[in-house]
């Protein structure tokens, strides 16, 4: 990703669907009466997001609060600090807009568009973050899992709360000098909701990325193809004999099988490094990584009720957020690629999302020269990401609202410590300060 430091002024550092960031900031200067958008040099901490429609930019300052209380602001981007509206934007932003609107996508341009109708745009304001992690594949760099460690245990946070992401991609999963950052909640969809609001979201998601043909679940990057297929079957639920149908005669038989997925470039997007089709279709029988979804299939001849499939649904719907994580960093961490296939694999095939904190654990043994035992690596993942890995029914009792912070970091014990020393004196203040430091890392 192309950053144009060398011009004056803040820079777009990232451009999206929706809005586009500017570091540094963008500060609001009024002109005649009129609010220009100028770069504020001098604050280096913070990033402007700029958005073309009022109600997209309220509606992700909402969710980030949203978020912000369910993960306690740890593994997330900022939240907005402040927000504004702006009727023009000074000359060196904006040929910076200009020059990203021709190599991104539509943010960009509809933002450059806006201005040039004399329309507003809208801001707000987060702390800084250096980029998306397409700037850290184009740079060639990779990191350890601990890098991404915050970012993914947030993820685990929101599922086990029953929020699912739904679009985690490299360009949403943000970084800063210490640790990666996870962002852009806009096709978020909290599954507490009223049934009402959540089958509205679903079928939103199926009308934009799915359409009316199921073979499109392997041709979508927002989630797994087993997660699309179960949104399908359930905004099509009275027509899932045809559609289950359909999928087995497809894959009836070997050459079916053979036939069918070679029409699909899923593979590559799923298995690191994969240099073709036929390398992992196992005609065996085994369940492979693209297969999964034959899964759903057999729970849709099973499940009778409607609302019962709609409950298991919404568990393979939050197990994909994890496994799109672990495949898009797999790429960038700095193993060795069997490991990055091994990982992959514990996480797409064996729902283990419990395996990567493994990672670390293992080369902290290395660093120190010690042998680490199977029960250590297992003790790596914290107890409360289990519930991650089955996802609780909607509407489950509030206790579960709390669980999810990164026990390897110790956060759960020195959040909770640092809560209860709110209210205090001089010595309490102290405290606080000390565990703020030991946090630091972790936090945005």
């Amino acid at each position: 990703m192309t950053i144009y430091s060398k011009m004056k002024g803040g820079s777009v550092i990232a451009s999206g669907s929706q809005g586009c960031i500017f570091a540094p900031k963008l500060k609001r200067e009024n002109r005649n009466g009129v609010t220009f958008a100028k770069t504020n040099q001098t604050s280096g901490n913070k990033i402007s997001k700029v958005f073309f429609n009022k109600k997209t930019r309220n509606d992700e300052i909402a969710l980030l609060a949203n978020v912000h209380e369910k993960t306690r602001g740890i593994g997330v981007v900022g939240f907005a600090s402040e927000f504004y509206d702006a009727d023009a934007l000074d000359k060196t932003n904006y040929d910076d807009l200009v020059h990203q609107g021709i190599a991104k996508g539509t943010a960009c341009k509809e933002i450059k568009k806006a201005l040039n109708e004399n329309k507003k745009i809208y801001l707000f304001e987060q702390d800084k973050i250096d980029g998306d992690l397409r700037k850290l594949k184009d740079d060639g760099k990779t990191k350890p899992f601990s890098f991404f460690a915050p970012a993914y245990s947030a993820l685990l946070t929101l599922n086990s709360q029953n929020i699912a992401h739904l679009d985690i991609a490299l360009r949403n999963i943000f970084y800063n000098s210490e640790n990666a950052l996870l962002g852009d909640f806009g096709f978020s969809i909290n599954f507490n909701k009223s049934k009402k609001d959540v089958d509205a979201l679903i079928a939103s998601f199926v009308t934009t990325f799915i359409g009316n043909n199921w073979q499109t679940i392997f041709d979508i990057e927002q989630c797994t193809p087993e997660a699309a297929l179960a949104m399908f079957l359930y905004c099509n639920w009275k027509n899932k004999s045809e559609i289950t149908t359909n999928i087995r005669e497809a894959t009836k038989d070997d050459t079916t099988k053979q036939e069918f997925y070679a029409d699909f470039g899923c593979v590559k997007r799923m298995i690191p490094d994969s240099t073709g089709i036929f390398k992992y279709l196992d005609i065996s029988g085994n369940t492979l990584y693209y297969e999964k979804y034959l899964e759903v299939v057999n729970a849709a001849e099973t499940i009778d009720k409607e609302d019962d499939f709609r409950n298991y649904a919404i568990t393979v719907i939050l197990q994909s957020d994890k496994k799109i994580f672990i495949r898009i960093i797999s790429k960038l961490l700095n193993i060795e690629q069997s490991k990055q296939e091994e990982l992959v694999k514990q996480v797409w095939i064996n729902d283990n999302f419990e395996a990567p904190f493994a990672l670390d654990v293992a080369a902290q043994g290395a660093v120190a020269g010690a042998s680490i035992p199977a029960a250590a690596a297992a003790a790596a993942a914290p107890d409360a990401h289990a519930a991650a890995a089955e996802p609780s029914p909607p509407n489950k009792a509030a206790a579960d609202a709390g669980a999810g912070a990164a026990k390897p970091f110790n956060l759960e014990a020195l959040m909770a410590r640092f809560n209860a020393l709110r209210r205090g004196g001089t010595r309490r203040r102290r405290q606080r300060r000390q565990i703020k430091r030991k946090t630091r890392r972790y936090r945005l």
